[in-house]
């Protein structure tokens, strides 16, 4: 009976601890973790519901059995999980003539029984982190298996081997060539710690650099594809918002566009390709220089806008309201609204 262990779940935690190579825990606390107020009552109904067995779903400590149970509580010193008074286990408990451990059988029917929905949760716990360690070595270690879900391999050896020595002196501290080994061991693992870090901020450094070398200072009058089409008054007919796909369109006429995707820093005289921040994410973005504007305007003077096709209403009192009409491209198409295509058409 020893190694104290918490069950953590939604903000509470349920004391566990080791009885008989079986997960266990004292009824009351089981029953205020569960959310029965009158925890002692809660726990005779369902003994008595769930037809529980002594020896099998929970067993009842007294004599040598409940003194070797209260120095264990004593030496842990945990407070309990509920109630208005904090207390730690021990004082709880101390004065008890007998007290009912719940088995792992019984946490279970008891779990299911209040429909708390802490029985599956449960399960999962015993099952990834508990059981493992107890097929394996014959008990549960708590921080041995905190040290076991470590990811980075060298960091989980060293770790386990500074733990191992631990144990050694906590049996024998007046061993001085394990003191010297667990001093060493320390001293290593913080060494590997430390050049983990440093690398974790090199690699950060890179990214920023990397960051930094992708992105280009925006030339001043440089602007979005949004504002080249505000400039010229090109309207999307479904939003009314300057048409985002004007400008590149106009670009690929006019030769002088480059796909954003994987050209990020490019800069020449008609247009730049940033990385800027959208909704967390960083996305390449083309914005368009004075130059761009300008050949774009002197193409619409020389060329006009093509406006291949008008849609009007079709019948009742939308008939011949216009809708929408068309901008052919050797790229492709927009569909403007009523402004833009009055401007262009008056």
């Amino acid at each position: 009976m020893s190694n104290i262990i918490k069950f953590p779940v939604e903000g509470k935690e349920l004391f566990l601890f080791e009885l008989d190579g079986k997960m266990a825990t004292i009824a009351p606390e089981l029953m205020a973790f569960e959310g029965y107020r009158d925890v002692r009552r809660a726990w005779f109904d369902i003994k008595t519901k769930e037809d529980f067995e002594e020896g099998f779903e929970y067993k009842t400590l007294k004599g040598e059995e409940l003194r070797i149970f209260k120095s264990i509580l004593k030496n842990n010193d945990l407070n309990t999980l509920v109630g208005e008074i904090t207390t730690t286990l021990y004082e709880q408990y101390s004065k008890v003539p007998s007290v009912d451990i719940v088995l792992e059988e019984g946490i279970y029917g008891a779990m299911y029984a209040s429909n708390s929905g802490h029985a599956n949760k449960f399960k999962k716990f015993m099952r990834r982190e508990v059981t493992p360690q107890l097929n394996e070595v014959g008990y549960y270690d708590p921080k041995q298996a905190e040290i076991m879900k470590i990811e980075d391999e060298k960091e989980k050896t060293i770790s386990l081997r500074l733990y191992n020595l631990e144990k050694v002196l906590q049996v024998d501290s007046s061993d001085m060539l394990t003191l010297l080994n667990y001093n060493n061991t320390k001293l290593e693992l913080e060494a590997y710690k430390n050049s983990k870090r440093i690398d974790l901020m090199e690699n950060k450094v890179t990214k920023i650099e990397d960051k930094v070398n992708r992105s280009v200072v925006v030339r001043v009058g440089d602007c979005t594809g949004e504002a080249v089409a505000r400039e010229f008054n090109i309207f999307s007919a479904t939003s009314n918002k300057p048409h985002n796909k004007f400008a590149e369109h106009m670009a690929k006429e006019l030769g002088i566009y480059i796909s954003p995707d994987g050209n990020e820093g490019h800069e020449d005289k008609f247009v730049t390709v940033n990385v800027v921040q959208r909704g967390g994410v960083e996305v390449p973005t083309l914005k368009y220089s004075k130059e761009a504007v300008k050949l774009i305007k002197e193409y619409i003077e020389s060329e006009g806008l093509n406006f291949e096709e008008v849609e009007r209403g079709l019948r009742g009192k939308d008939k011949d309201k216009f809708k929408r009409a068309k901008i052919a491209f050797s790229t492709g198409n927009i569909w403007v609204n009523e402004s833009t295509y009055n401007i262009y058409n008056s």
